[in-house]
């Protein structure tokens, strides 16, 4: 009998020993005070994040904010095409490219040559009314004498403009061969 209560004597110390221990091993009140203000510290910074997350936009909330962004993007191509929707956007208006025109034919050319001489022949009214017609004399043509008579800047002009110049330049230089007792019609290379 003596083993069994040495047992239960050692198993007991053992127990108080352990509860010793435990106690031992408790935090102070000042540790637990430390460590309540640390978890309150991370409540709130964890509060604060979920505060932040909520303020975020969603996919679903910017779905008007994309389509909004995709209209102006569509919008911005059409005024890459479009000078007055350039101009109402204030963006810089799209650049017209100038299409050259192909060089006159050897055909255009000599039309050309033969309405300079036949234009001698005629009145001013009757110069200014074949020139005016564009069924009788193309734009090509047209600019084509005004070039063998020294007109500069034909292709900027419009069709009246440069009919005035061609019959001006024509009629003065009759008036000078007048003037000096010739007659004739200005002729390539000469310029008044």
């Amino acid at each position: 009998m003596g083993t069994r209560s040495e047992n239960r004597y050692t198993g007991l110390r053992n127990f108080l020993g352990n509860l010793r221990d435990l106690t031992g091993a408790l935090p102070s009140q000042a540790e637990k005070e430390t460590a309540k203000a640390q978890l309150q510290e991370i409540i709130e910074f964890l509060v604060q994040m979920q505060n932040a997350l909520s303020s975020v936009p969603s996919r679903e909330d910017t779905e008007n904010i994309r389509h909004a962004i995709e209209r102006l993007e569509d919008l911005r191509v059409r005024a890459k095409a479009n000078a007055v929707l350039a101009a109402t956007l204030g963006v810089a208006a799209p650049k017209v490219s100038r299409t050259t025109q192909p060089p006159l034919t050897p055909e255009e050319r000599t039309k050309a040559d033969a309405l300079l001489r036949d234009l001698q022949d005629l009145a001013i009214d009757e110069m200014r009314r074949r020139l005016q017609s564009e069924g009788a004399v193309t734009s090509r043509e047209l600019q084509e004498v005004a070039k063998l008579i020294k007109i500069k800047g034909s292709r900027r002009m419009e069709r009246e403009a440069l009919v005035h110049r061609i019959v001006s330049k024509i009629s003065n230089y009759r008036g000078y061969q007048e003037l000096r007792g010739h007659s004739g019609e200005p002729t390539r290379g000469d310029s008044t």
